[in-house]
């Protein structure tokens, strides 16, 4: 149903505001507002969706070409103002198929119509300068400009990775990531009948690299895919995919999954278990719980079931009982600054440390789960080896636990398909 009163740049404006201004997180405020709308026409659904990300992700860009034309700089502007230039210059510079005059006209009637009638001609001002002169923009040489991540993250990719690989992870970042999705291949549906189902839904989709995987690439909502709330599909990035399929779980396996929700790598392993074992699902909270007990009540599965449990905690029931044990655990999430681009301006750099006592404080407990002779998968969505590598080498100093082969350790850098992340496999040996 199309809503023809329907104000997508008002929404965006709201969104951005929601997210730049009180902190709250961007795929919750974009969940909620597509579910708010669920109705409207998918293209405004679309635009406000790119409105909001798009301001996100070319925030600090945006702010330089602002504060060229601007005599008040950008962080010193009204709130409502600061977010009405962004969004604006963001379509501007980076939408096509918008006319400058249209986004600029829309601009200066949401500025009156927030009660900034006397700032109108200022807001016109400044996007007509901005739009003027952009055939001649160039994109700025220093790298935090330019992909719009704050310096000292860019200084910390430079030193574990070398100016090189840290652009080319930069780059990452800004590629199209589609969805995509794990066929849920122990269900009473083959992959031909799940493709099948999507052709006639209209959805399209790619294959790929990956058995049993599909990358979504034209849909309206995820929750109107009918194999996707029947359980046949799992959204779950590709690189969040690995530690399963480094894990290799064999029939008849015990797993646990020590902070699971939403439930992604269990669920996994439970499909691909195809239902012998056992996967328990664990996470600190009743709401991570409740998250993780939603997919598993679709997807259907009898050979997994969640618990409340911090990893921080000792369970001593469960000392040497998993055959493996999933430690995908809490951390920076310098890995996925393309998928959640708001982490890129809430981070601080001295979480990172705290980040990785946490992680360390977690595989001192959770190691003990391990029978001998078992596996421990340590991974995180982050890029930083204090982190990584380098809580990897502290584990196994002091653990009785080593990677088999050279291939047991793996960064993945982030591209058009995947998130950065780490994978550690490590084999107890005593």
């Amino acid at each position: 149903m199309i809503d023809n009163t329907l104000n997508t740049r008002e929404i965006a404006m709201e969104g951005l505001l929601a997210i730049l201004e009180k902190g709250e997180y961007s795929h919750i405020v974009i969940n909620n507002i597509l579910n708010k709308y669920i109705y409207a026409d998918k293209k405004d659904r679309a635009f406000i969706t790119h409105i909001i990300s798009g301001t996100i992700e070319k925030l600090y860009l945006l702010d330089d070409i602002i504060d060229r034309y601007s005599k008040v700089k950008t962080n010193k502007l009204k709130p409502v103002i600061r977010t009405i230039l962004r969004m604006t210059v963001f379509q501007i510079y980076f939408c096509d198929g918008i006319k400058d005059f249209a986004a600029i006209n829309e601009a200066v009637n949401l500025a009156k119509k927030k009660g900034f009638k006397t700032l109108s001609g200022f807001v016109n001002g400044v996007l007509r300068s901005a739009a003027r002169d952009k055939s001649d923009y160039k994109l700025p040489e220093a790298l935090n400009l330019r992909y719009s991540v704050p310096e000292w993250i860019v200084n910390k990719f430079i030193e574990d990775y070398g100016y090189d690989k840290a652009v080319s992870i930069l780059e990452g970042f800004e590629k199209q990531h589609g969805v995509t999705v794990r066929m849920n291949v122990s269900k009473d549906k083959s992959p031909a009948e799940i493709k099948a189902s999507l052709d006639e839904e209209g959805i399209l989709y790619e294959t790929t690299e990956y058995e049993n995987v599909l990358l979504l690439k034209k849909f309206d909502a995820l929750s109107d895919i009918t194999m996707l709330y029947e359980g046949y599909l799992q959204v779950q990035d590709i690189s969040s995919m690995y530690p399963v399929f480094m894990a290799l779980p064999k029939a008849n396996d015990y797993i646990i999954d020590v902070c699971a929700a939403p439930g992604g790598k269990a669920l996994h392993i439970a499909d691909v278990l195809n239902n012998t074992g056992h996967v328990e699902a664990r996470d600190k909270s009743e709401y991570k719980i409740n998250l993780i007990n939603e997919n598993i009540y679709r997807s259907g599965f009898s050979n997994i079931s969640s618990k409340v449990w911090d990893a921080t905690v000792l369970d001593e029931s469960s000392i040497d009982k998993a055959d493996i044990v999933i430690a995908d655990l809490p951390c920076s999430g310098l890995g996925v600054l393309g998928k959640k681009p708001d982490i890129r301006y809430r981070l601080k750099p001295e979480e990172l440390s705290s980040l990785a006592e946490l992680q360390r404080n977690i595989l001192s407990t959770v190691h003990q789960y391990v029978k001998v002779g078992g596996t421990l998968i340590y991974s995180t969505c982050t890029l930083n080896k204090e982190e990584n590598e380098q809580n990897i080498h502290w584990f196994t100093s002091n653990y009785p636990f080593k990677p088999e082969k050279d291939e047991d350790m793996l960064t993945i850098i982030p591209d058009e398909y995947k998130d950065g992340f780490f994978i550690a496999k490590l084999k107890r040996i005593n």
